[in-house]
């Protein structure tokens, strides 16, 4: 909730996109049952032993997606 009113978006929005991605997996799932996992929400875990380096260089965050991809969001991003 706290989310949603720092962005101004309702928290039922929250819910209608995470019965479309439920959704969405679900009929990729029927037409191709081994291809991708159902979406789901992940945990983020903070390395406390993380080195500080130049936010300008590296990523402020970085995410494993399915079949191998990351995806790196720098500091900079809005």
């Amino acid at each position: 909730a706290e989310v949603c009113r720092r962005h101004d978006i309702s928290s039922a929005l929250i819910y209608t996109w995470r019965r479309k991605l439920l959704d969405a997996g679900a009929a990729q799932e029927a037409e191709a049952p081994d291809a991708l996992p159902t979406p789901v929400f992940a945990e983020a875990v903070i390395d406390g032993d993380a080195v500080p380096v130049s936010a300008a260089e590296h990523p402020a965050m970085i995410i494993d997606l399915p079949r191998g991809k990351r995806l790196s969001v720098f500091a900079a991003a809005s």
